[in-house]
């Protein structure tokens, strides 16, 4: 027995990994939705290779936030006001503002305005929810995942029969 029994199946794992992690980091970025940049930086995968059960489990991982970002939020319970005081001082978040443009950036509030900004920000959120950006479910969709299964099968074919011979 070889120490890798489907060799051509992980590297379609892998391939099919490094290219979510691609697809999804140039989603957030296209869908302009990096504010401290820490949900792109968290997208990553890894392969769990059980030799004595021949498995491979492959996960993907992002920030615990990432399903209210790209899902949306519902309306109902307020998120915090301090990690909103925390967004609001992302450069990228303040340029979205337009508060910059006016020589009226964010850094010349005082602790209660800001503080009050996000008060408003969160009650809002509370009421009305986020809308959905769909950053990950318009790149993780049916079709790719169709096709991860096929070439998984065309893989383990060619894995199998060189067992054989």
């Amino acid at each position: 027995m070889t120490e890798q029994i489907f060799p051509s199946v992980l590297t379609i794992l892998e391939e099919f990994g490094a290219e979510l992690v691609r697809d999804i980091g140039k989603s957030i970025k296209d869908k302009d939705l990096i504010a401290s940049g820490e949900l792109s930086k968290s997208v990553r995968f890894s392969i769990d290779v059980n030799l004595a059960d021949e498995k491979y489990v492959f996960q993907l991982d992002m920030a615990p936030y990432w399903s209210a970002v790209d899902e949306g939020r519902k309306a109902g319970k307020q998120p915090p006001v301090q990690s909103i005081m925390k967004w609001l001082k992302y450069p990228n978040v303040k340029s979205k503002l337009g508060k910059e443009n006016r020589d009226l950036s964010l850094k010349t509030f005082k602790d209660y305005e800001l503080k009050g900004l996000a008060y408003v920000i969160a009650r809002k959120i509370g009421k009305e929810g986020t809308k959905a950006t769909h950053f990950y479910s318009a790149v993780v969709t049916e079709e790719r995942l169709n096709q991860l299964i096929s070439d998984i099968g065309d893989a383990a074919t060619v894995d199998v029969i060189a067992q054989i011979n």
